[in-house]
């Protein structure tokens, strides 16, 4: 029973996966996964600063979060990168870098933390480098600073005179001075550039963070470390919205004057177009042949560059009907006043129908065209 369970989830799985585009399948493999038009790069347990592996419950290599970010850049499906942190922190190495690299990336597409468990140290280095951070309701923060642990030294280990701070000893106060020196050296990079991309003094950031400690959801939001509570799935349908409504305003905001300056092929293109679309709707207005009295539509139609030819036309079939209702009242004014005919008055004359007019209107029109 065991052996039919697993070959149909193997089953299952296989077909899922030969759905995915190659650089899905591709991230696939990396522990991510795109949901919606979103990227969701995961980053767990020990960071390290090489390897290609990312996703797993114990170690996280920044080398593949950086792999997984270009690519989800690179892939037309994904607008938005979201990296789902849970890490303790880990190594010092490779976070500078890597934060530059994910500030250039969130150039291109906005790139999101979210704190589904914990970021501390290296790992809120990381998060720091991202647009915005997001915290889960239990999601920890912090841990700002550097720690170094030293193994015991070899119990025969010669340095040299030249070279004494190759293995200073902590069990000396020179040698504690100099650990020391270096260690602080660390975190005053890693409290400036933190502080440099939450937009805070670096005192304050130390201060907000509880000078090393951890901050927990909503608590975080407000020593200004985090930007907001909330859950990864309502983030994913934020930024699906986000991106729906910033292609609204882009839209409305195109102006000419920025069509000429920011897309000046564009703007070309069109202005020949409209020119040509112009001519055209100037020679079809041309070749209407407009009643007597009517060329003051075709006047005006000529000025008024948004005047089609249907509306041009629309108007001179009003004009005429107007002026056909016109010569019909003033006709069937005049037979309502025809005098008596040898002096005998018609008295049924005035109680002749609309239609009874209007058939003598037309014999009479009738007769004036032979």
């Amino acid at each position: 029973m065991i052996g039919l369970v697993t070959e149909a989830h193997i089953e299952a799985a296989t077909k899922d996966i030969l759905a995915l585009t190659p650089m899905e399948q591709e991230l696939w493999q990396y522990g991510a996964s795109i949901q919606g038009r979103t990227a969701v790069i995961p980053i767990r347990g020990i960071i390290y600063p090489e390897g290609m592996f990312s996703g797993y419950s114990w170690f996280t290599s920044l080398q593949a979060v950086r792999e997984l970010i270009r690519m989800a850049v690179e892939n037309p499906n994904v607008d938005n990168i979201i990296l789902d942190i849970d890490s303790g922190g880990g190594m010092a190495t490779g976070n500078n870098d890597t934060g530059i690299y994910i500030r250039e990336m969130s150039a291109i597409k906005p790139i999101t933390a979210y704190v589904s468990g914990m970021a501390a140290s290296a790992a809120y280095w990381i998060a720091s480098s991202c647009q915005s951070i997001v915290v889960s309701a239990s999601g920890v923060v912090g841990s700002i600073g550097v720690v170094l642990g030293l193994s015991p030294a070899n119990k025969y280990e010669v340095v040299s005179d030249t070279s004494p701070n190759k293995r200073p000893d902590p069990d000396t106060p020179e040698g504690r001075a100099y650990w020391q020196k270096y260690v602080n050296a660390y975190a005053e990079l890693f409290i400036n550039t933190v502080a440099g991309y939450r937009n805070m003094e670096p005192e304050k950031l130390v201060e907000s963070g509880d000078k090393g400690g951890l901050v927990i959801g909503a608590k975080a939001v407000e020593a200004g470390l985090a930007d907001g509570v909330n859950t990864l799935w309502s983030l994913i349908k934020e930024g699906i919205e986000t991106k729906n409504n910033t292609e609204d305003k882009e839209i409305m905001s195109l102006t000419k004057e920025s069509l000429k300056a920011e897309h000046k092929e564009i703007y070309a293109e069109v202005l020949v177009d409209g020119v040509k679309a112009e001519s055209a709707r100037i020679a079809a207005i041309m070749g209407i042949t407009f009643p007597a009295g009517c060329e003051g539509i075709r006047e005006a139609a000529l000025k008024d560059p948004k005047k089609s030819v249907e509306a041009v036309k629309d108007e001179i079939i009003q004009a005429v009907a107007a002026e056909q209702t016109n010569t019909q009242q003033q006709i069937i004014n005049g037979l309502s006043k025809v005098p008596p005919v040898n002096g005998v008055v018609d008295e049924h004359i005035d109680e002749k129908t609309e239609s009874e007019k209007t058939k003598a209107l037309g014999a009479a029109a009738f007769a004036a065209r032979l």
